[in-house]
Parts: C-alpha cells; sequence; structure tokens
C-alpha cells in the first residue's frame, strides 16, 4: 500500500493534467502488480494462521498426553518404592482377618496372569490332569480360570515364570502374550450388544474386578492371604470444597490427587453441560442457576475418577426428586457404597434430615458405606470444635442414630477443615457405618487452594476376602430310637404336647390379616413355632449330638 501512495502523489502545478498514454499504460500494470502481491501476502498470512492454530490445537494435546504420563510414571514409581520396601513386610491389615503369613506364602509378593488357548471349556480339574501330563508341578499353579472362550488363565508366582514357559514351549503349547481381560470383545452377554464399546469396556473392567476379589475363596490357605494383599491397593478418597472452582483451575488439584482414587469436589457451582478440561472420567451433580443469564450456579458436587484407579467405580444415577437430589452423589468402589453431599448452611435442618434418609445403605456385593463431603455442621467438642450449631446437633443425633463412625473424631480429633480470617472450624466430615481395615485421614492445612476449606484424603484398605463365621457345631439326633414303637409314641405325645401352643396362635389370629406384610410375618412364627415343637421332641426323646468341626479342616 505504501508503494501505490507514493506512486500517485499530485502532479507539480507546471505540469500538464492529461497523463502520457506509454506512462499511463506502465502505471496500471505497477497497481495490478501490487494488488495481486497484496492478496498472495493475505492468503499467506491466512495460512499461517490456520497452521497456527493447528499447531496449538497439537500443543494442548500433547501437553495433557505429558501429564497423563507425568502422573502414571510419579504412581509406579510409588508403587515401586512400596515394593522394595517390603522385604520385610508388616502386617496392615487386622489379624483376625489376615492370620500371620507363612514362610510360603511370605515370598508370594508378586504373581503373573498366564493366558493361553484353550479349544473347549473343560473342568479346571481336566486342566490340572493336562498340566500333570505336561510336568507341570499343580502346587505352583495357583489358580485357573477362564477370561474367554478358548482361553484358560494360569495365576503363578513370578519366579516359576522361566520355567513354566520353558515347559510349555517344550509341548508346543501357545501363550497369548496380548490378551486384554477388560477388552470390550470379552463380553459376549446378550445384554450388552447395545452398549457402546466405552460402557462395554467399563463392564469388562468391572467383571474384572470382580473376578479378582473372587479368587481368593478357591486358593488355599495360606497362599490366598498372599494374593490378596497383592490385589488389595488402598482406596483413598481425596474431598475438597471448592467454594466455586473455574475450569480451568483443575490442574493444581488433579496434581495433589494424583495417587487418589477418586476426587470429589463440592460447591463447584458448575452448569450443564460444563465438564472439567482432564481424561478424568468425571460425573456430576450439576448446580442450581439462580439467574437466568448467570454463568455460574449455586451448588454442586463433581466425582473424578483417576484413570490409574485399579478398582472400578460405578456411578449410580439421582433418581430422587430434585428437592433432594441437588444435594448428593453417589458411586461404589470396590465393595464400599459412597454418598458425597454438600448441604448448605441455608438449608432447613428438616431437609437436612430427609436428605441423610434417603441415602441407602445398602447395594450387592457391598460391605460399608461411607458417608462424606461439606456438612456445615459444627458439632462441638465431640469433634475437638470450639462452638456447637443446631446443625450439629442434628448431625450428631442422627449418627448415633444409625452407629456411624465419625472418622475426622477418631483420627483427626480438633483439626479444623475451615480455616478464615475469622477464625476455623471442622465442617467437612468422613463417616461411615461399619470399621474399615487400616483408615487414615489426611487435612491438609498447609495448602492454600482459593477456598477456605482445607483438602482432606481418606484412605482405607477393601476386605476382598470372604467373612470368615465361627462354625458352629453342628446337632444331629439318634433318629434310629423311632424304630421301637415304645420310643415313637413317646415322640408322638411330646410333640402334641409342645404344639399346643400352634393351637394357641391360630386361636389367637382368627381374624383376617391386614396386609400382605401382616400375612407373611404370622406364617413365620407358626413356622417358627412348628420348628421348636420338632427340636423340642427330638431333644426329649433321642437326645441330641454335638459334632464338632476340625478346626484344620481349611488349612
Amino acid at each position: 500500500m505504501l508503494n501505490i501512495v507514493n506512486s500517485i502523489q499530485p502532479a507539480p502545478a507546471n505540469t500538464h493534467t492529461s497523463m502520457n498514454p506509454e506512462f499511463s499504460g506502465s502505471f496500471q500494470g505497477a497497481t495490478s502488480s501490487q494488488v495481486t502481491k497484496i492478496d498472495n501476502s493475505q492468503t499467506d498470512s491466512q495460512s499461517l494462521l490456520n497452521m497456527i492454530q493447528l499447531l496449538t490445537k497439537e500443543l494442548a494435546s500433547a501437553r495433557t498426553e505429558i501429564e497423563r504420563l507425568r502422573v502414571q510414571t510419579a504412581y509406579l514409581q510409588e508403587q515401586l518404592n512400596q515394593q522394595n520396601n517390603t522385604s520385610n513386610p508388616t502386617n496392615h491389615l487386622s489379624s483376625s482377618e489376615f492370620p500371620p503369613l507363612q514362610n510360603t506364602a511370605t515370598a508370594l509378593l508378586s504373581s503373573t496372569l498366564w493366558h493361553q488357548p484353550e479349544k473347549l471349556q473343560v473342568p479346571v480339574g481336566q486342566i490340572r490332569s493336562h498340566l500333570r501330563k505336561l510336568d507341570i508341578n499343580n502346587n505352583r499353579i495357583i489358580d485357573i480360570h477362564y477370561h474367554d472362550r478358548n482361553i484358560v488363565a494360569l495365576l503363578i508366582h513370578n519366579d516359576y515364570e522361566d520355567e513354566l514357559r520353558q515347559q510349555l514351549q517344550r509341548f508346543k503349547v501357545t501363550i497369548k502374550e496380548d490378551f486384554n481381560p477388560c477388552d470390550h470383545e470379552v463380553l459376549r452377554d446378550p445384554k450388552y450388544a447395545d452398549c457402546t464399546p466405552a460402557e462395554r469396556e467399563d463392564l469388562a473392567f468391572m467383571h474384572h474386578c470382580n473376578r479378582i476379589e473372587r479368587a481368593p475363596q478357591y486358593i488355599r490357605t495360606p497362599v490366598k492371604f498372599a494374593v490378596a494383599r497383592l490385589h488389595m491397593s488402598p482406596i483413598t478418597i481425596t474431598l475438597f470444597n471448592a467454594t466455586g472452582l473455574a475450569k480451568q483451575a483443575i490442574s493444581p488439584i488433579l496434581h495433589l490427587a494424583q495417587f487418589s482414587s477418586v476426587l470429589l469436589i463440592t460447591e463447584t457451582w458448575l452448569l450443564p453441560p460444563n465438564k472439567y478440561p482432564t481424561h478424568w472420567k468425571q460425573f456430576h451433580t450439576y448446580g442450581i442457576k439462580l439467574q437466568p443469564l448467570a454463568t455460574k450456579g449455586h451448588q454442586g458436587i463433581s466425582l473424578l475418577i483417576n484413570p490409574i484407579c485399579p478398582y472400578h467405580v460405578h456411578y449410580l444415577p439421582n433418581d430422587d426428586d430434585m428437592s433432594i437430589s441437588q444435594y448428593k452423589l453417589s458411586f461404589i468402589i470396590a465393595d464400599t457404597l459412597v454418598h458425597c453431599v454438600y448441604l448448605p448452611p441455608s438449608l432447613d435442618n428438616q431437609v437436612v434430615s430427609q436428605v441423610l434418609d434417603s441415602l441407602p445403605h445398602t447395594a450387592p456385593d457391598v460391605k460399608h458405606t461411607i458417608l462424606c463431603g461439606g456438612f456445615n455442621a459444627r458439632i462441638g467438642p465431640y469433634t475437638g470444635d470450639s462452638s456447637t450449631n443446631p446443625r450439629g446437633t442434628t448431625i450428631y443425633r442422627w449418627l448415633q442414630e444409625r452407629n456411624f463412625i465419625l472418622w475426622n473424631q477418631r483420627l483427626a480429633y480438633g483439626k479444623p477443615t475451615f480455616i478464615a480470617h475469622q477464625g476455623s472450624s471442622m465442617i467437612d466430615f468422613f463417616m461411615s457405618d461399619t470399621e474399615l481395615c487400616n483408615p487414615s485421614l489426611t487435612i491438609r492445612e498447609d495448602l492454600s487452594l482459593d477456598s477456605a476449606h482445607k483438602i482432606m484424603s481418606f484412605s482405607y484398605h477393601p476386605n476382598i476376602l470372604p467373612e470368615t463365621h465361627s462354625q458352629q457345631p453342628r446337632t444331629t439326633w439318634k433318629l434310629t430310637k423311632l424304630q421301637d414303637s415304645k420310643t415313637r409314641n413317646q415322640y408322638i405325645q411330646s410333640f402334641q404336647n409342645a404344639a399346643n401352643n400352634i393351637s394357641m396362635s391360630i386361636e389367637n389370629n382368627k381374624q383376617q390379616p391386614h396386609n400382605q406384610q401382616s400375612a407373611r410375618d404370622f406364617i413365620e412364627k407358626l413356622n417358627d413355632v412348628i420348628f421348636q415343637a420338632i427340636y423340642i421332641s427330638l431333644d426329649n426323646i433321642c437326645r441330641c449330638i454335638c459334632q464338632q468341626t476340625d478346626p484344620l479342616e481349611n488349612f
């Protein structure tokens, strides 16, 4: 443009106004050439701009991948350090559930799951017979399982891997090195046919975790205790009240929670359909929009699942009405049902009780229930707080009525979860309905994350071994005595005397049952009376015999 302006400057006053034809033609040619150069320059600028945008996107993607790999590397390094420190492992679990390991089991600190093709799904006993024919010691095969069609998996000790590999190669047995038990193609159930590949992969991982949890039930003692320790990583739940967290500010929080299984964030102020820019899987109870044009909401709870979490996490959708569902988020991890709530200070205590009472305490394959979140309740001396409020009285009464354990009171007595210039208080809690294995609670009072609430981490070990109940002596009777007619008549007479209670129960309940539940209760009561009459008669006439079980039967 500068050249064109210079080329059309006004002529001096003493020159003629008409132009020479030759000069006019050269001027037009020069102008056309300059315009062409400008168009080419604009085209090049647009190309460069497009290239810059593309490189910016690729750079952002690369940074995300680098962050994910960095977190994974740090986690693996932590796991390696833990394994290196297990030369003299300490029993971090309760001795009642995990007896002391013998020498044969102490060495079992790691194992390998091998997969090899199998044409037919034959019984496990036949598989062991085939292995015996291949000169393989079955005592070194910890467990056998079918993961998929034509695939059999062998659980072995790592020290036995080279020997087993050589033996299988000697007999031309193929080892499937690239088999993935969590692949979505493994699911053959027709009910999963309509699921997306991502959903099928998530379900495959869930079934694989359940399979690992059931494995110790079929492994001999004491090896199963070592296998259980191997597969049982601690569950860590990190909780943070963000008081309005910007989407771009999630990275520092994820860095602090890089070794956590899940991250729970309350008061997110997040409105649908917004999500945090991270590769962590996330679920949300979105905030409430107070104004039509508002870009931030009120309340809100988010669940972020660490990609390296070894346990399947199942999110439970909110089916309650909006007046209650806006205050909670629920999910299942391993054998634990977790409820995260945020109860605003302005919420009526009656609504608080309704929200807490709406939380289920049981679910399939669930052994524990954890309740956590922001309660805005000050319980006073019970938690080491300096004050008490009406919300705290309501929460304390609810805890006592349901026998819940408040872990802040046990593990972090007197440690504030909220620190501001006005003072400090304990208003964010972790609680459970049962005792947990090796629990720990960390409150990071040293961190300031643009919120007066402190980030908290609660860890414990799941119980993947089946519960062992003390076996009661088996009661039997010498029924051969009833072959004698005199003894049989005595038994009949004894039963008739004991059965008088049955007639009295029927006479007292002649009226029509009010509902199905009352009818069911009456039938169950009548059934108990009949059985009790039989037991009393057998005890009096035939004499009972208590058979003791061998305590070393399962060893």
